[in-house]
């Protein structure tokens, strides 16, 4: 066995085992989707305890036969990352995952318990497997809205949760409107038919919103926060009465942003932020077995695992290097 431990200090330690529970089951990682939470773990700007080994988000091969659960050696699991439901206070309920609470993926070989093993859905690939996580969080999303048929609904930021969105939107028969900054985000959009896309930099995005749906603005507008787009487009973009969605498949490490309070409550709009998609992996396994998402022209760079390191250092330094990188094991 290989990990790469974190210690806080942009640096990785190689352990070669880690504590493991003899009911768990014995897995072999086969790829790796790095978020900038995890990151945030390698730099040491998270309230952690280290040493750590990061990255919840992976797909396995089941290392060996185990007759008590019917696993064959071979078969492909996705893992679910959350560790549990833990309901910590009557207002306030934490989700603890691997990769923060417990250690998590970035090895060649580990133990998983079996309630956070799921069998790929026959014909899914690999790569499309791997964005179960982020799948989920976009169900989690749509769930928070009243969606009707035919409705605008904003996507701003970029973000491989709005590619999914963008996707996911056309599926129940809505009309997503993807404001990027981003070229390859942009590309990227349209690959996937979104077909109206807005490039903030070069366009004045409510004037295209405004012209898009005629006048009425967005129904919804979900915000993703990584990319530096104006929060105000969530009060400007956003039709009277409507709601606004900030989700981030990465929040522990988000800076705080300024909103525009007086153009919310002029507008009457409901703000809600989502940050999991415990609720609805169940869900996001039926929307993989579908087939319905294109997925796998979102990954733009695959890692050997051997150059995981230079992968987070990477990121340390220039986080939108990539649009989604994966490592494979």
């Amino acid at each position: 066995m290989k990990a790469y431990s974190a210690s806080g200090n942009k640096k990785f330690k190689v352990i070669d085992e880690m504590p493991q529970d003899d009911s768990y089951i014995k897995v072999k990682i086969s790829s790796i989707f790095p978020i900038h939470d995890d990151v945030a773990v390698y730099e040491g700007k998270l309230d952690v305890k280290y040493p750590l080994v990061p990255c919840g988000i992976a797909t396995a091969i089941i290392s060996e036969d185990n007759d008590e659960y019917g696993l064959k050696r071979g078969e492909r699991v996705i893992i679910n990352p959350y560790i549990n439901k833990e309901e910590t206070s009557e207002d306030f309920t934490d989700f603890p995952k691997f990769g923060f609470e417990e250690n998590g993926f970035l090895c060649d070989f580990t133990a998983v318990p079996y309630e956070n093993l799921i069998l790929f859905p026959e014909g899914v690939k690999d790569d499309e497997a791997i964005f179960t996580y982020a799948i989920s969080l976009a169900l989690t999303v749509l769930s928070n809205m009243t969606i009707e048929e035919g409705s605008y609904i904003a996507l701003v930021g970029d973000s491989v949760l709005n590619l999914i969105l963008a996707q996911l939107l056309r599926y129940y028969r809505t009309i997503p409107i993807f404001v990027s900054r981003d070229d390859r985000y942009i590309k990227l959009a349209k690959k996937v038919g979104c077909y109206f896309v807005i490039n903030e930099m070069k366009e004045n995005v409510t004037e295209r919103v405004y012209e898009i749906t005629g006048g009425r603005l967005a129904k919804h507008t979900i915000y993703n926060l990584n990319t530096g787009i104006s929060t105000n487009f969530l009060h400007l973009i956003t039709g009277y009465g409507g709601d606004c969605i900030i989700a981030n498949t990465s929040y522990r490490t988000l800076a705080k942003v300024n909103l525009d309070i007086g153009g919310i409550l002029n507008k009457k709009l409901v703000i809600k932020g989502i940050s999991d998609g415990i609720d609805e992996f169940p869900a996001a396994i039926n929307i993989l077995a579908q087939k319905e998402l294109s997925l796998t022209d979102i990954i733009d760079t695959k890692i050997p695992f051997s150059d995981a390191p230079v992968l987070f250092s990477t990121l340390s330094k220039t986080p939108t290097t990539y649009v989604c990188p994966i490592i494979k094991v």
